[in-house]
């Protein structure tokens, strides 16, 4: 029974470490002195169902926040990337005990 509480607290670390990188990501832009504003979902989607656009990441992230009045949206195509997978490759592999086995780059010493 213990087992399974622990496992139902586990999800909400995640949660809880996203909402603190959250706010110190947002103290940090504040500190710049730039205008940094931050909005819900519910005010996103508010703003963006105004203009009658569509769901898409792009256009959420335009409609973040209160300043949202009007976004001229005509003629513009967002950059699209798409992330590729390289199988199990990796920058490095460990053994158990987390030391590198395998660099795939040429390390070489400095003359003394």
């Amino acid at each position: 029974m213990e087992r399974i509480l622990k496992q139902a607290k586990n999800p909400l670390a995640g949660a809880a470490a996203v909402n603190t990188t959250r706010w110190a990501l947002f103290r940090v832009l504040k500190a710049t002195g730039l205008l940094v504003e931050t909005g819900s979902g519910g005010l996103t989607k508010f703003n963006r169902s105004q203009q009658k656009l569509e769901k898409t990441h792009w256009l959420d992230a335009a409609c973040v926040g209160k300043s949202t009045q009007q976004l001229i949206i005509k003629g513009i195509k967002p950059l699209l990337i798409t992330a590729n997978g390289h199988g199990s490759r990796q920058s490095c592999r460990t053994d158990k005990y987390g030391f590198v086995r395998f660099v795939p780059y040429k390390v070489e010493r400095l003359p003394a």
